[in-house]
């Protein structure tokens, strides 16, 4: 998002809805989903116990959730991958957002 010329709400809803105006539909040749297979960690999915041999449930999926077209953003991809590994029922998602390197121009004056 942009900064805003204020705090002021309305400013901020404004920013940010500039950014979801921006964003580009999710198409299903942006999305993938897999099964994990035997490798040194252990037995693949339909290695594990209780789980039938010809299973197709996927245990991974990655998808270019979306891209923001604008200034700032224009052709970065926002990805999301997710594994499901059959000890957890559970696990937290993290998202990591890379400080802006903010560069000051001088004003020259002729």
């Amino acid at each position: 998002m942009e900064p805003p010329n204020s705090f002021d709400a309305e400013a901020v809803r404004g920013k940010k809805a500039d950014v979801f105006e921006a964003m580009q539909p999710l198409s299903a040749k942006d999305v993938v989903f897999g099964q994990y297979e035997t490798g040194p960690p252990g037995p693949g999915y339909r290695g594990e116990k209780d789980v039938a041999k010809d299973s197709r449930t996927e245990t991974y999926a990655a998808a270019r959730v979306f891209y923001i077209e604008n200034g700032r953003w224009a052709g970065v991809p926002f990805l999301l991958f997710r594994d499901m590994p059959v000890e957890k029922t559970s696990r937290p998602t993290c998202l990591r957002c890379a400080s802006i390197r903010r560069t000051v121009r001088a004003s020259t004056s002729t």
